[in-house]
């Protein structure tokens, strides 16, 4: 199963290089100082 979660990080106390990074895959949030991306949860199903 695979599902896509929104997730918000705080990067207040973030490095300029972190935040950097993140940006690249993300939305910028500057009033808040948040960034928010998706990401790709899998999980696997067990049967019996």
């Amino acid at each position: 199963m695979i599902a896509i979660k929104a997730i918000t990080v705080n990067a207040e106390n973030f490095s300029n290089t972190m935040k950097r990074k993140i940006a690249r895959i993300s939305e910028v949030e500057k009033e808040n100082s948040t960034y928010n991306f998706s990401a790709c949860l899998i999980a696997q199903l067990e049967g019996n």
